[in-house]
């Protein structure tokens, strides 16, 4: 493989490639805030089980069982860059 050509010949037009987004140490750090306010408060994204959350620092900003309209939501309210949380029933296990 060649480093710096795309691996799909369709993605040779650089208007078709997907839209690279880096994370900077401040959204990086405002996430982490967020993950650990939800550490703090067990239960409280329960009212949501099946839906996305969109969370900006520790507001719930969005809720829906559609990710994309979820980010949509957030985004009209000028939320650019929530943390997107898919809340299931059943406890997530991180290895």
């Amino acid at each position: 493989m060649v480093i710096g050509k795309p691996a799909d010949p369709r993605l040779e037009d650089s208007e078709k490639r997907p839209e690279v987004v880096e994370e900077t140490p401040l959204a990086n750090s405002l996430h982490e805030a967020t993950l650990e306010w939800l550490e703090s408060n067990p239960g409280i994204l329960d009212a949501f089980v099946g839906e996305w959350v969109a969370i900006e620092g520790t507001t719930i900003v969005a809720h829906n069982a559609s990710v994309r309209i979820v980010t949509e939501m957030a985004r009209r309210q000028g939320f650019d860059d929530p943390l997107l949380i898919p809340v299931s029933s059943t406890p997530n296990l991180v290895i």
